[in-house]
């Protein structure tokens, strides 16, 4: 009988390190930041009662121990971009050995709005590194409350984690019937996705440069976008009249002024195309052939400006500088054949 041959305990010692160093900085890619604190008022939610982002569903595709229909539905939890100064992240990035799709037996569904800023940073990601994925747009009232202008309050995105949060990353094995599973919050994704398929992308680094940019930029972002965004119709966001009425009494509620913001649009686009004009001096990898924030290349920090750049398009009179609309069109290019485009051709005085 022949003897076992005997384990290399230093190949498995550095195999658990290499997992364990891939899995926390996954987990450190993309973090909470207030120096690129767009608003709370504009972002997906945290998952309310839940020490995991990760929820199994049963053969209804739904959590009943998440059934919880309260005033957080998507002003809870604020996910942007910790600022990581100090550091050398062009050094610094996740293992990037030989990429993996999604086994044979695994399928993954993205449930978003088309027109969320959050939403569009997983589907960076997803197409970037050509993970194959199927999308499902809900219309941004669906699962609200009544008392909110909202409709169908246990439909639409409730089904998911029984709550109205976008995005959810649905994976659904073949091999079983009851082990579907919904992960919430697009940072969460994104560092799933990270650590799942081997990918390399530079932390967020959120210089003192862009934070400060960020935040004279957010404002004037919100007070041109959220009156004519809601115009898309052609989205399935916005394809059912309840859905723009509850986004109107949503943001009236956070105490946004439609009229206010319709008076000031000169003098914010004014504004906005300076500050685009500003961001095109501060970039600092403006080459060919991929555009980026930092000099590195692509980064978290992409992956944050970038959605809200595409939800300017959907303004007209923005104009957007040679440096910067390179930028977004390249990056926007892989998305293309999900059925994600810029606003431009639907843009809005």
């Amino acid at each position: 009988m022949a003897s076992p041959r005997p384990v290399n305990s230093t190949l498995v010692s550095t195999s658990v390190v290499s997992l364990a160093v891939g899995f926390l900085l996954a987990r450190l890619l993309l973090t909470r930041s207030p120096s690129q604190n767009v608003n709370k008022k504009d972002s997906d939610t945290s998952i309310v009662g839940s020490n995991s982002s990760t929820k199994t569903s049963n053969q209804n595709g739904f959590d009943s121990s998440s059934n919880n229909q309260s005033n957080n539905e998507e002003s809870a939890t604020l996910n942007n971009c910790q600022s990581l100064q100090g550091q050398n992240l062009s050094q610094i990035s996740l293992p990037s050995s030989t990429y993996q799709h999604p086994q044979p037996d695994e399928k993954y569904t993205l449930h978003c709005y088309d027109h969320c800023p959050f939403c569009l940073r997983v589907e960076l990601i997803l197409n970037r590194h050509e993970i194959p994925y199927s999308r499902v747009v809900y219309g941004y009232g669906q699962g609200a409350p009544l008392r909110h202008s909202g409709y169908d309050p246990t439909g639409g995105p409730c089904k998911l984690l029984g709550t109205k949060i976008l995005p959810v990353l649905e994976i659904r094995p073949n091999n079983t019937n009851n082990n579907t599973s919904f992960m919430g919050e697009s940072l969460e994704i994104i560092s799933y996705l990270i650590s799942k398929h081997n990918l390399s992308l530079p932390l967020v680094a959120a210089p003192p440069w862009l934070s400060d940019w960020h935040k004279r930029f957010a404002p004037v972002k919100s007070a041109l976008v959220r009156p004519r965004i809601i115009a898309l119709t052609h989205l399935k966001d916005w394809a059912d009249p309840r859905d723009v009425e509850y986004a109107k009494a949503k943001y009236h509620r956070l105490g946004f002024d439609y009229e206010e913001a319709d008076r000031k649009t000169s003098e914010s686009l004014e504004e906005m195309n300076d500050l685009l004009v500003e961001l095109s001096e501060l970039m600092k990898g403006g080459g060919n052939p991929s555009p980026s924030i930092m000099p590195y290349g692509f980064s978290g920090d992409d992956v944050c400006l970038l959605p809200d750049l595409r939800s300017l398009t959907c303004v007209a009179g923005v104009v957007f500088p040679e440096k910067v609309r390179r930028y977004l069109n390249y990056h926007l290019q892989s998305s293309k054949k999900m059925g994600i485009e810029l606003y431009d051709d639907y843009a809005i005085e």
